[in-house]
């Protein structure tokens, strides 16, 4: 609610929010492309909520360029386990949804005979959670540098 009394839309409140927080965000880590670009592509999946799946899985591929020499853990999901504490479940989960053919917004969708559908509406806030929560680790690893 303004000021004024107005009710304000909660997702473009929150919209707002997100906005101000990566801006500041965006602001203190200026010199880290890969923050720069996770920031970026989650902004840009805000604005093309029908590709939302796609371009969030940027965050994840992001991720994994920029710990790929590292030596710890064999592969992507293993290392932002240990690196960046991405939850085994949230990883998978995350990989699921994404790339459910049977899903409209996915990265794979009608890659596969199978009826398309609309991702539901805790699929996709639960997926702009965990990207959410990938750049937040990320940016948390870079401060603790």
């Amino acid at each position: 609610m303004t000021k004024e009394g107005k009710i304000i839309d909660p997702s473009i409140e929150m919209r707002r929010k997100n906005e101000r927080l990566f801006y500041l965000v965006n602001e203190h880590f200026h010199n880290d492309i890969t923050a720069k670009r996770i920031i970026n592509i989650y902004r840009e999946a805000n604005d093309n909520p029908n590709s939302a799946f796609t371009i969030l899985y940027k965050i994840r591929d992001q991720l994994c360029d920029e710990f790929s020499e590292s030596d710890i853990g064999r592969n992507c999901q293993e290392k932002l386990e240990k690196i960046l504490g991405i939850t085994e479940n949230d990883f998978s989960y995350f990989g699921e949804v994404t790339n459910d053919p049977s899903i409209r917004q996915s990265r794979h969708a009608g890659k596969k005979d199978v009826e398309l559908r609309d991702a539901t509406t805790d699929e996709m806030r639960e997926i702009r959670r965990i990207a959410k929560d990938m750049i937040f680790a990320y940016l948390e690893y870079l401060d603790a540098k």
